[in-house]
């Protein structure tokens, strides 16, 4: 197997998400393919290139700056969700926690027009 071969799936995912959203909802993670729930809490758009190409093995692949936005409600943080550009369209749902989850925040307590930011996402196959 070759790096390039072993790449293109985590650099096809990244590039669903090129001008997608990184969103933040209340609540338990829905199962594959069920629709969002919870209050929406963040949505932070990507860059029209959202991620640069994967390196190494196993590839990782880094996001470009994702943009700080205010939050859109109060509430807690229970999962995330990438959103293709369309806004609509569900690339994944992942959990979120303080550690150990699939994305940590430093805290998941949000308040309505306070910033969130992403300062580091990288996606890894």
């Amino acid at each position: 197997m070759t790096a390039g071969w072993y790449s293109t799936p985590v650099d096809s995912i990244a590039s669903e998400l090129d001008s997608g959203f990184f969103e933040v909802y209340t609540g338990s993670q829905p199962t594959a393919g069920a629709a969002l729930t919870g209050t929406k809490l963040a949505s932070l758009p990507f860059s029209a290139t959202a991620f640069g190409s994967s390196t190494g093995t196993p590839p990782v692949a880094t996001a470009n700056a994702i943009t700080t936005e205010n939050a859109l409600a109060t509430g807690t943080a229970g999962y995330g969700a990438l959103l293709k550009s369309d806004g609509t369209t569900v690339a994944c749902t992942f959990s979120l926690g303080t550690s150990g989850a699939d994305f940590n925040f430093t805290n998941l307590s949000f308040t309505s027009g306070t910033p969130v930011a992403v300062t580091s996402f990288t996606i890894t196959g």
